[in-house]
């Protein structure tokens, strides 16, 4: 025998179950919402987030070398990579205008350091070529970066740096600033160490009289 529903429950049904359609068809549209976005995600290109080193090593004699390590990573979890085709270093005197010259620097090779027991020091190795690096969530990059300013020596004062990346997507370069101090006891340092002796110059310890806000300085 069949149910009978009195005339009183009849609306109260019907609006539970045009409740229930409007329920499961807004969890469809939202679970078709949240795929779409994720395939949209996964299509995309990643979005890579560079980091500065807090060391920049630095060495001077007839002509400029500066090693640095950046950190090149992506957050995003994509099907696509990005590549990065060039690393730029510039350097451009701060406050002073026909004084001292811009430097050229051009990405010589990459390098590994080594314990000289010789000098006590670190020593660099080339080990690879300038050339594209990938970069995705998985495969994050931290090349050790060897860059040339030739017949080009510092002065005294405070250089504006960036450290640029061009990418082969169509987005724009990545332009990464920073500043960097250079004393007279820096120079005596570099005329006794030599081209092939590179010294420490860092972002992030308590600023002496001589050093101005975060800027890379000597210890000299």
């Amino acid at each position: 025998m069949s149910e009978t529903v009195s005339p009183e429950r009849r609306p109260r049904r019907r609006r539970f179950e045009q409740a229930h359609l409007w329920s499961s068809t807004v969890t469809g549209l939202v679970a078709l919402g949240l795929s779409l976005y994720s395939f949209a995600a996964l299509r995309r290109s990643p979005e890579i987030d560079v980091s500065l080193p807090h060391v920049l090593r630095i060495s001077q004699e007839k002509d400029v070398w500066v090693i640095l390590q950046p950190t090149m990573s992506s957050r995003l979890n994509t099907e696509d990579v990005e590549v990065v085709t060039d690393v730029r270093l510039a350097l451009r005197p701060s406050g002073t205008t026909g004084v001292s010259p811009t430097p050229r620097f051009y990405w010589e090779n990459n390098v590994s350091w080594k314990y000289d027991e010789q000098t006590g020091g670190l020593k660099h190795n080339p080990v690879s070529d300038p050339a594209p690096l990938v970069v995705s969530q998985s495969m994050p990059q931290q090349p050790v970066i060897h860059f040339i300013a030739a017949e080009w020596k510092f002065r005294p004062g405070r250089y504006e740096g960036t450290v640029t990346l061009s990418r082969a997507s169509s987005r724009a370069p990545i332009t990464k600033r920073f500043c960097l101090n250079i004393t007279e006891e820096d120079l005596g340092q570099f005329r006794s160490g030599g081209q092939f002796r590179q010294f420490e110059f860092r972002n992030d310890v308590p600023p002496a009289a001589s050093r101005q806000g975060d800027c890379y300085a000597g210890w000299a």
